[in-house]
């Protein structure tokens, strides 16, 4: 057979097992900046690690959901595409940096086990409710369309937008004086930095 596919590049498969639909792995799940109570703030760099299993190997996972905060209003999901090899965000003060599915533990095509890792930020302008402790929660598909669906509540975080200001920072500076006091009051159309 001519251009007939290699181990890279197959033309095609022969199914043995019985297919099943794709679920977690085994390993832990985990957010590679931190442990614990984990806050989320705009314009900093997260990364995001979620094992996988698939009976037939990974190769055959075609699509992954992650809902990064499935219990709040606005949708903060994210879809991985195995064709395009490529991750899309449905939210615009989410940006992806990088996102990939490797296999673990082997090279192998047809390797049971996969790591999906995701690198984002949050931009201003993310919802700002410092009160709701996020959910995430990821959809897996394979080829021919068999899913399954699990919360990962271990993961589950907050997000802040809000900055603190150290009092000793700020200075008012009215004509030739300057000031560091707490409060003033000012007449209208006084100028003051």
């Amino acid at each position: 057979v001519q251009e007939g596919g290699n181990f890279q590049s197959p033309m095609f498969f022969v199914q043995i097992n019985n297919d099943e639909a794709p679920s977690l792995g085994t390993t832990t799940m985990k957010w590679n900046h931190s442990t614990g109570d984990v806050w989320l703030h705009p314009e900093e760099m997260y990364e995001l690690s979620i094992p996988l299993y698939e009976r037939g190997g990974v190769s055959d996972i075609r699509e992954i959901h992650l809902d990064l905060s499935s219990n709040a209003v606005q949708s903060s999901t994210i879809i991985y595409n195995s064709t395009s090899k490529e991750c899309t965000s449905l939210n615009n003060y989410l940006e992806i940096e990088s996102c990939g599915l490797t296999t673990v533990g082997s090279d192998d095509y047809f390797a049971r086990d996969g790591m999906f890792s995701i690198s984002f930020n949050l931009k201003w302008g993310y919802d700002p409710d410092v009160n709701l402790r996020r959910l995430p929660l990821i959809t897996l598909y394979d080829q021919i369309g068999q899913s399954n669906q699990f919360e990962l509540s271990s993961l589950s975080w907050r997000f802040s937008g809000e900055i603190t200001i150290e009092r000793e920072s700020i200075e008012f500076i009215f004509a030739d004086s300057s000031s560091s006091e707490i409060g003033y009051f000012v007449e209208p159309r006084t100028v003051f930095d």
